[in-house]
């Protein structure tokens, strides 16, 4: 019975997606992942890794470094997160949300 539920449940969110006249889909940083755009705390290329990622951290990722040095913070912001958004492509997640 609990496949049943699931499918049911399915379809009544498809159908209401279907008739919708707006959606809203909130998902993590990872969804962009796959275009290339850095995850802020994941393995390997996450922004906020490693010891320089910590420093930045408590830098950029608070209103001191916005405040202190504001051209230098979005210097940085234009660069770590602006431009890889901007540069990348959809992938096929992204195309799956679209449709």
């Amino acid at each position: 019975t609990q496949d049943v539920n699931a499918d049911s449940l399915i379809k009544n969110c498809a159908a209401a997606l279907v008739e919708a006249k707006r959606v809203v889909v909130f998902t993590g940083a990872g969804m962009s992942a796959d275009s290339g755009v850095a995850t802020f705390r994941g393995q390997g290329k996450g922004i906020w890794n490693g010891i320089v990622g910590t420093l930045a951290l408590m830098y950029f990722g608070t209103p001191i470094g916005w405040h202190w040095t504001p051209s230098f913070a979005w210097r940085q912001y234009l660069q770590k997160f602006y431009k890889p958004i901007a540069e990348a492509e959809p992938n096929y997640g992204h195309h799956a949300l679209a449709r």
